[in-house]
C-alpha cells in the first residue's frame, strides 16, 4: 500500500488535488485492528479549475491514466490497489478532509480522518457494512463522545446518530488481549496486515467461495 500512498502523495505535490483524507475501512484500522479491505476510499477536495468542477475531475482521471493507472469502473488500480476517489462535495465531507490527522506510514505521510468524522460519513451513508466499523472504533475507545455528537448536530445527523445507537446501543471497549493488542500496532504494521489479509480474501474468492467485487453497470 505504501507504493499506492506514494503516488496519492505525488498528486497532491503536483497539484492535481488539493487535499486528501483517507476513509472508509482503512482509514478506521488506523484507530482499530486491521479486517480484511478489498479497496481505498480517498476523498480529496480538488484545486479550483477556471473551466469548472467536472475539469478539475476529468484533469485527476487524465493523470492517473498517464501514470499507468487503469481505470476499473469507479475505481482506479494503484499498484495493485483498487483505489475510489471521492470529490468531498458536501460540507461534512469537506470538514473531514480539513480536519483529517497526519499519519506516518514508513518514511511517507498520508492523511487519515478523524474517527468521529468517519462514524458521522458513515451514518450519513448508512450502507450496512459499516456498522461494523463504527462499533469497532467505539469499541476501541477511539471516539470522543462530545465531539462526536457535535458534529451529528452540526450536520444535521443527531435523529440518525440517535436511531443507531438504539439499535446498536455502544459497548465499553473490548478488554480482549488480542484485539487491543492489533489495536496499538503502528499504522505501517496495520497497512501490512491489511495487505495479508487481502491476499487472502481475493485466494479465498478464487476459490469461489466469496464473491468477488462487482464492477458498477456501464
Amino acid at each position: 500500500m505504501k507504493a499506492t500512498l506514494d503516488i496519492i502523495n505525488q498528486m497532491q505535490a503536483d497539484g492535481v488535488i488539493a487535499h486528501y483524507a483517507l476513509g472508509g475501512g482503512v482509514a478506521a484500522s488506523y484507530y482499530t485492528e486491521p479486517a480484511t479491505i478489498l479497496e481505498i476510499e480517498v476523498f480529496v477536495i480538488l484545486p479550483f479549475n477556471p473551466n469548472g468542477p467536472q475539469a478539475a475531475i476529468a484533469a485527476l482521471r487524465a493523470y492517473l491514466v498517464s501514470h499507468g493507472c487503469e481505470p476499473d469502473g469507479e475505481y482506479f488500480e494503484i499498484s495493485s490497489w483498487p483505489v475510489q476517489f471521492l470529490v468531498a462535495n458536501s460540507d461534512g465531507e469537506r470538514e473531514a478532509v480539513a480536519s483529517s490527522l497526519p499519519v506516518p506510514v514508513d518514511d511517507e505521510r498520508t492523511w487519515v480522518m478523524m474517527a468521529e468524522h468517519l462514524i458521522a460519513l458513515m451514518v450519513s451513508a448508512n450502507p450496512p457494512e459499516d456498522r461494523i466499523w463504527m462499533l469497532r472504533l467505539i469499541e476501541a475507545d477511539a471516539v470522543d463522545e462530545l465531539t462526536l455528537k457535535a458534529i451529528m448536530k452540526t450536520h444535521g445527523l443527531t435523529a440518525q446518530w440517535e436511531r443507531f445507537e438504539k439499535q446498536f446501543p455502544p459497548q465499553f471497549p473490548s478488554n480482549d488481549k488480542t484485539r487491543k493488542r492489533l489495536t496499538l500496532l503502528s499504522f505501517s504494521e496495520k497497512i501490512k496486515m491489511l495487505e495479508k489479509l487481502r491476499d487472502r480474501d481475493k485466494v479465498i474468492a478464487a476459490a469461489g467461495l466469496r464473491r468477488r467485487r462487482h464492477k458498477p453497470p456501464a
